[in-house]
C-alpha cells in the first residue's frame, strides 16, 4: 500500500469508513481480532497503534465493556474508522473520549471500571473497479 496514503489515515482527524470514496472498494475479508484497553488508557492506545504493521490499513470498531468479556453486552462508541501505524493516537483518543462522554450523558451511565475494546482487522483498498472516464 502507498506509504503516503497510509500516513494520511486518521492523522489530522478520524477517517471513517463511510467517508471513503464510493468508487474504491474495501476488501475486508479475514477475521477480526480484539485489543483490550483498560479505562481508555492513552499509553495502551499508543501501544496498539505502534504494534500495527507499517504497510497495512486497518478497520476498527471501538466499544466499551464492563467485564471485558466479548459475550457480554457492550456499547459501540462510534462508526467504523480506519487506522494505520502512522495514525495520531491523540486524535483517536480525544475522539473516543468525546464519544464516551456523549454515551455517559445519553444513557445516564456511571463508569468507574471499564474496558475500551478495539475490534479490528486488516483491510485493503481495491482500485480495480475505478470508474472509467469516457
Amino acid at each position: 500500500m502507498n506509504l503516503n496514503l497510509l500516513k494520511l489515515i486518521s492523522s489530522q482527524q478520524v477517517t471513517f469508513l463511510k467517508d471513503v470514496n464510493k468508487t474504491i472498494n474495501i476488501n475486508n475479508h479475514g477475521e477480526y481480532k480484539y485489543f483490550k484497553i483498560p479505562l481508555m488508557d492513552i499509553k495502551t492506545i499508543f501501544s496498539f497503534i505502534d504494534s500495527l504493521d507499517n504497510e497495512k490499513l486497518y478497520i476498527v470498531i471501538p466499544f466499551i465493556s464492563y467485564a471485558c468479556k466479548l459475550d457480554d453486552p457492550r456499547l459501540i462508541l462510534s462508526r467504523q474508522f480506519l487506522i494505520t501505524k502512522y495514525s495520531n493516537e491523540l486524535i483517536i483518543s480525544d475522539y473516543l473520549n468525546s464519544k464516551l462522554d456523549d454515551a455517559i450523558i445519553d444513557f445516564g451511565m456511571s463508569l468507574t471500571n471499564y474496558y475500551l475494546i478495539f475490534k479490528y482487522k486488516s483491510v485493503k483498498f481495491d482500485f480495480s473497479n475505478k470508474m472509467k472516464l469516457n
